[in-house]
């Protein structure tokens, strides 16, 4: 009898693994695929020989571009600042200012962090947190329909030319936009 017990109790446990398994591999799907910013059709189930592509668009600066249904964001301009006074970036760093706007698109009040809804990358999969900008962040509570405008700031090397800026709507949201921003050259 405690040996089936057992038995019992491994093959709950084992079944269970396998399904959040199949959840992480399904999010990591639907991440993948709206990277570009893009509605995306329920994954389709893929067998390990065949993996997922994911989709590629380059979103342009300038452009909006729908994140959900809440969100279109903006990224405006892209600059780069030694700091001032108060503020100044290690040696070898410069400040990355990235302005941007988002648009609550819903029919209620929303509240935007940029420290939660932004990240930037380099090439190499680094990630670099947000610094504090002489320039405000886009933070606050947006009506619905409203527009909020602000800088993300980050201090990165200055060796390092070309980052991912990637806005993610919500911190359990799979819908991940992204736009390639280059440092410009002084």
């Amino acid at each position: 009898m405690v040996v089936l017990g057992c038995v019992g109790v491994v093959a709950l446990v084992t079944a269970g693994t396998h399904t959040v398994q199949n959840a992480a591999n399904q999010a990591a799907t639907e991440i993948a695929t709206t990277a570009a910013g893009q509605p995306t059709s329920p994954a389709q189930p893929t067998s390990p020989s065949q993996p997922t592509q994911p989709t590629s668009q380059q979103n342009s600066l300038g452009q909006p571009v729908v994140a959900d249904d809440t969100w279109t964001v903006t990224v405006n301009n892209v600059t780069t600042s030694p700091g001032n006074d108060i503020l100044t970036p290690k040696s070898g760093n410069t400040f990355l200012e990235i302005n941007v706007t988002l648009k609550n698109t819903s029919s209620s009040s929303q509240t935007a962090s940029s420290l939660l809804m932004f990240s930037l990358l380099d090439s190499t999969g680094q990630k670099y947190d947000q610094s504090l900008g002489i320039e405000s962040s886009p933070d606050g509570a947006v009506v619905a329909n409203g527009l909020l405008r602000g800088t993300v700031t980050y201090e990165v090397p200055k060796s390092v030319h070309t980052f991912m800026l990637q806005f993610q709507p919500e911190l359990t949201s799979s819908n991940v936009v992204q736009w390639t921003v280059t440092e410009p050259r002084i």
